[in-house]
């Protein structure tokens, strides 16, 4: 039986070459959650049915970090650019001190960068996108199903990319040039002839509305509300599940999973809805918010492998994209899992001592009340900051992963 694919799109912060397959990355929390079920053992993994691509755009940011002295002065000769966002980066240098530093490589000038410029933009949705349809191309879409797992920076990312290259007329009158152009911005290995030879085949967009569908889209710690640029706001985009209206033919996605973690500030500051943006008696396949996350097992709430470790998260990627490992019998397994009395508890052995989980817990809530945060990229930033503050403080004293 042929794989399906799931696409990993990180949020900010350093992600080298090879970040989603890491030790303590999310491919192995994937793995070690679905091996908890009878389908799947040590020898016999979740990776022998789904073929994970990571996509890596944080190369981009760093190129513009590693040359930031000589990229300041010619600023506001970027398209796109305007004065207020000039003004923007630079303030954060002078607030946060040097591009070297490890707020640079860590936090929130990712955010800053792909909301205030457009030729930023473009490179970042270039690169996702060229990823998705170099895959696609190759692999084909008939019998094999596609999911998209995005988080924090990364769903803006992917909802800007998506719908980019969903509306995007790709068939130029050289489709060679396009190409061309497409492998040299995207600065990834490019299966050119494969990608070609599959927009040949077409008269219109083959990744356009009714021609390709994501069997899911997951976004997780959801910023693109926030975050999205030069593209219509997320709920009018095509990014979204199939509609009885007010265009039925406008979608990309079967099913849509926005999901936020109680205790995750992040995804709260400009915050989308799915059931507002979608109400149920308009949808015909699934758009579902999932903001009842909830459990600790990581002084770290925000990261994608503490999601992904979450019954209430993996049992809905399982379902979609292993149905023939995962049953209907280990999709209610997983629910009892997180139940009164199931084997997934909320509190992780270090955060059992009552005084412990109030000390994270006040520390988490009352971020955004202690800052002021407003709905803004620069409310993001703080708080990117101040939760790494946070986990930096907890992990002196010996707490991590629990």
């Amino acid at each position: 039986m042929a794989k399906n694919t799931i696409f990993m799109v990180h949020g900010v912060g350093a992600h080298q070459e090879g970040w989603a397959f890491a030790d303590d990355g999310p491919v192995a929390a994937l793995v070690k959650a679905a091996n908890y079920y009878p389908g799947f053992s040590e020898q016999d993994t979740l990776t022998n049915s789904v073929e994970f691509v990571e996509i890596r755009y944080d190369h981009i940011f760093d190129r513009i970090l590693s040359n930031w002295q000589a990229l300041a002065g010619g600023l506001t000769d970027l398209p796109g650019a305007t004065p207020e966002a000039v003004t923007k980066v630079r303030d954060a240098i002078t607030n946060y001190g040097d591009p070297s530093s490890s707020f640079f490589t860590s936090h929130g000038m990712d955010a800053v960068f792909y909301s205030s410029f457009a030729l930023v933009r473009r490179l970042v949705q270039l690169t996702v996108a060229a990823k998705i349809m170099k895959t696609v191309a190759e692999h084909g879409n008939k019998d094999r199903r596609y999911a998209i797992v995005a988080h924090s920076l990364g769903t803006a990312v992917a909802h800007d990319a998506i719908h980019r290259m969903a509306s995007t007329q790709w068939l130029t009158t050289n489709v060679r040039d396009g190409q061309r152009v497409l492998s040299e911005l995207a600065d990834l290995p490019a299966n050119s002839d494969a990608l070609a030879d599959l927009l040949k085949r077409y008269k219109a967009n083959p990744f356009g509305p009714g021609k390709f569908t994501f069997d899911g889209i997951f976004m997780i710690a959801n910023t693109s509300a926030l975050l999205h640029g030069d593209t219509p706001v997320p709920g009018k985009s095509l990014v979204r599940p199939r509609m009885a209206r007010p265009n039925p033919d406008q979608y990309m996605c079967s099913n849509f999973f926005n999901i936020d973690h109680s205790l995750d500030p992040i995804a709260k500051v400009k915050r989308f809805r799915a059931e507002e943006a979608w109400p149920a008696s308009a949808n015909f396949d699934m758009a579902i918010d999932l903001f009842d996350i909830n459990h600790i097992h990581d002084v770290n709430v925000h990261g994608l492998g503490h999601y992904l470790a979450n019954p209430k998260v993996h049992r809905e990627i399982l379902r979609l994209m292993v149905p023939h490992r995962f049953s209907d019998a280990d999709y209610q397994q997983a629910k009892q899992r997180t139940e009164k009395g199931g084997d997934f508890p909320k509190l992780g052995d270090a955060y059992r001592d009552e005084d412990r989980q109030e000390e994270l817990v006040a520390k988490l809530e009352g971020i955004s009340e202690k800052l002021g945060i407003n709905a803004k990229v620069e409310g993001l930033v703080k708080l990117y900051i101040a939760l790494d503050s946070i986990y930096d403080e907890l992990r002196s004293e010996g707490l991590n992963h629990v």
